[in-house]
């Protein structure tokens, strides 16, 4: 599966900071120093939102093979269940599983 991006990753820091800042206000009837703005955090803290966020999307990413390798072991046993079937829909399945094989692959 491919990785995220430097920008997608950096976006989704951005996302973790600003809960972090809604949550701070929450406990604490104030806002956070920086008051969401992620700019304003040095480079030491940005990493911990950073590693926070590749650690969410390595999660996702997981996730998202695991139900692709349980829809192909379903695609194949219904393959199995109706070989002899020639439709055109089921010709067009088949194909989209194919696909799906080969992003795991990437």
């Amino acid at each position: 599966m491919p990785k995220e991006t430097k920008w997608e990753l950096e976006e989704l820091s951005e996302k973790i900071h600003k809960l972090y800042c809604e949550q701070y206000k929450k406990d604490n009837k104030k806002d956070y120093w920086t008051k969401g703005d992620y700019s304003k955090l040095d480079e030491k803290t940005k990493e911990y939102d950073r590693n926070i966020a590749r650690f969410i999307s390595n999660l996702l990413s997981k996730q998202k093979k695991e139900l692709i390798e349980e829809f192909i072991k379903l695609a194949d046993t219904l393959e199995s269940e109706h070989a002899d079937t020639e439709y055109n829909e089921w010709r067009a399945f088949k194909g989209f599983r194919n696909v799906l094989r080969d992003k795991l692959k990437e």
